[in-house]
């Protein structure tokens, strides 16, 4: 067996014996505030077409339930993978890294990767490497979103090459309003606070939810499980990537939804229910990464 087999193997069991552990981190409830094992949460997804993990960034406990579930979900079908927190013009050296054409430290200096990207995330791709699952860069580019939230949509279509459109949802692009997260934020005004117009960077998360959607679409296969990793803004109340999923094909799809919320303990509020099928709450004062 390859040395990056058995570092990979290793993490995996690691992560599973270890949920027990961190048990005193987590607790898993279905929509209607039921509190289940992980494992019935990853009975009841393995026939999805499309599982949609909202995590927390900055959560230790919650990687390693998204290594656990990526793991044993491989067990049972043909899986392949996606992450928000890699962006679409990446994608050529991620499948680099895959095949082995480059290693770690080639990845990390040629990659634009997250700051936890390493504790966090190359996990999940090296076990993708280790049993040879795609992986799929599904986000925009962020310098793409930032002209979306700093000028408009509008401003990005009318300066995006034949090149640039490649890294980002099909246009024209047009933001649905009535969405739940969307709704909510543009509520909100959080923007001025910040002397920003709220309606634009609502607009830039929406760019985000539907480049990854079609990400998602453009790469699903009949016979494999797709299994995704984003912030739960885009994909909790079934909001988000879920709506532009729908959105971009007329295909029937069966979508699971994980959401993730933060508390001072792990009882269930019954404001969380129906905002994903499986609710995974952790503790605010958790390992986190930073």
């Amino acid at each position: 067996m390859k040395i990056v087999q058995v570092l990979c193997l290793l993490v995996v069991l690691n992560a599973s014996a270890g949920m027990a552990q961190d048990s005193v981190y987590y607790a898993v409830y279905t929509s209607k505030g039921k509190p289940v094992e992980i494992k019935t949460m990853i009975d009841g997804l393995e026939e999805q077409d499309i599982i949609l993990f909202g995590e927390l960034h900055n959560d230790q406990t919650l990687h390693k339930i998204q290594l656990l579930l990526a793991q044993k979900l491989s067990e049972k079908k043909p899986l392949m993978m996606g992450a928000e927190m890699l962006e679409r013009h990446n994608q050529n050296l991620i499948d680099e890294y895959l095949q082995g054409i480059i290693d770690t430290t080639q990845l990390f200096k040629e990659a634009d990767l997250w700051p936890n990207f390493k504790s966090d995330y190359l996990p999940l791709l090296d076990l993708a490497k280790e049993k040879n699952l795609p992986f799929v860069a599904s986000n925009i580019p962020r310098t793409l979103a930032k002209i979306a939230a700093f000028n408009s949509i509008n401003y990005l279509d009318s300066i995006a090459t034949d090149s640039i459109r490649l890294l980002m949802n099909p246009f024209p692009f047009e933001m649905n309003n009535k969405v739940k997260p969307y709704k909510e934020l543009i509520k909100s005004d959080f923007g001025a606070s910040h002397g920003m117009d709220t309606k634009k960077i609502v607009a830039a998360q929406a760019l985000k939810d539907a480049t990854m959607a079609h990400s998602i679409c453009k790469n699903l296969e009949d016979t494999k499980l797709f299994l995704h990793y984003n912030g739960d803004f885009h994909s909790k109340d079934f909001g988000g990537i879920v709506y532009w999923l729908n959105h971009y094909t007329s295909k029937k799809l069966e979508i699971g939804v994980i959401s993730t919320v933060e508390s001072d303990n792990l009882e269930f509020k019954k404001d969380w229910k129906k905002q994903a099928d499986y609710i995974i709450v952790v503790l605010k004062d958790g390992p986190k990464s930073y």
